[in-house]
């Protein structure tokens, strides 16, 4: 798509200039009335300078448009409301002043092992994002003691895998992934638990949904969306990242991996209209984006790096993370 936005655009015209006909996407002639019926047009042929694709916006769902799946005609309208929603189902990253039992290293232990869970389960990137979600969204809520918080994890994880799974782990399967600790009626109990604390609203837009678009704005290659996406699960664990929208943490890893794929300029045209975030803005969340990912290579708890170095996730956590990242020159 990148190729057909650099061709050469051809005019055709005349001195009279009375009238323009357009041939098609790339040729243009300019026929005057006197010369019609004859065709005897004097033509002088120049071409227009090509269309840079770092200054432009460009149309990416344009090779999409007979793709039913796409629905190229609402998506942008579906994105939109996904921003609107993110609004209102997002956490701050400091409740956990509020919870006298447990604190932030608990959580990211939990996450951690939910990772493990979920690679297990083989379970879809999204039932992790909304599994996450819900956690941080009860937690918000209710005061827990330490030992019901891994009885949460589990319940939001098995409320996710329900709503995202087409065939979701049974309710017994958590119990053996919990090495009984937790019964089935219990596990059903915090389940509605979680349910009635969150309102029972649990469709919500999780980084990894932006990320897609995020990648398609971008002309990302596989093995740099699956790096964005080793950089997302990182965000999760770590909940200063909550302090960004997730529609922010998708864009900052499209950052970061641009910036280590030597892509110039960074931020285009493009990634600005459909991300809805200027590199200014972009800039501050894509620094702490990289200083957890660099942290998180010296914890203990390394599920999110593991699952990213096998050959199945194209070992891209074994790529070398950048000491910074270069300031924007308009910042």
């Amino acid at each position: 798509m990148a190729a057909s936005c650099v061709m050469p655009v051809t005019i055709l015209v005349d001195s009279t200039h009375d009238n323009v006909t357009v041939h098609d996407d790339t040729t243009i002639e300019v026929v005057s009335e006197a010369n019609r019926a004859t065709d005897a047009v004097p033509k002088v042929e120049f071409v227009v300078p090509e269309i840079d694709p770092t200054t432009v916006i460009l149309d990416i769902d344009e090779e999409d448009r007979n793709d039913a799946q796409a629905v190229t005609a609402y998506v942008n309208e579906n994105y939109n409301l996904c921003k609107e929603r993110e609004v209102m189902y997002s956490v701050t990253h400091d409740y956990m002043c509020h919870q006298p039992h447990i604190n932030e290293k608990m959580r990211y232990i939990l996450i951690d092992w939910l990772m493990e869970v979920h690679l297990k389960f083989k379970l879809l990137p999204e039932t992790m994002g909304l599994t996450v979600n819900l956690v941080d969204r009860f937690l918000s809520k209710n005061v827990i003691i330490r030992d019901n918080l891994q009885l949460v994890g589990i319940a939001c994880m098995f409320t996710a895998a329900k709503y995202e799974e087409i065939y979701p782990p049974e309710c017994n399967d958590f119990v053996h992934i919990s090495a009984s600790t937790y019964s089935r009626e219990t596990i059903i109990a915090m389940e509605a638990a979680v349910l009635n604390s969150v309102g029972f609203n649990i469709t919500v837009p999780t980084s990894m949904h932006f990320l897609r678009r995020l990648s398609k704005a971008a002309f990302n290659t596989y093995p740099t969306h699956n790096f964005c996406k080793y950089l997302l699960e990182l965000a999760m664990v770590d909940m200063r990242m909550n302090k960004y929208y997730p529609s922010m943490v998708a864009a900052a890893a499209v950052y970061i991996a641009r910036e280590m794929d030597g892509a110039s300029p960074i931020w285009t045209p493009t990634l600005e209209h459909y991300s809805g975030y200027t590199e200014i803005e972009v800039f501050p969340a894509a620094l702490e984006l990289l200083q957890v990912a660099k942290q998180a290579l010296k914890s203990a708890h390394q599920a999110v790096t593991r699952k990213y170095t096998t050959k199945k996730f194209g070992e891209v956590a074994k790529r070398a993370l950048p000491e910074g990242l270069k300031r924007p020159d308009n910042l």
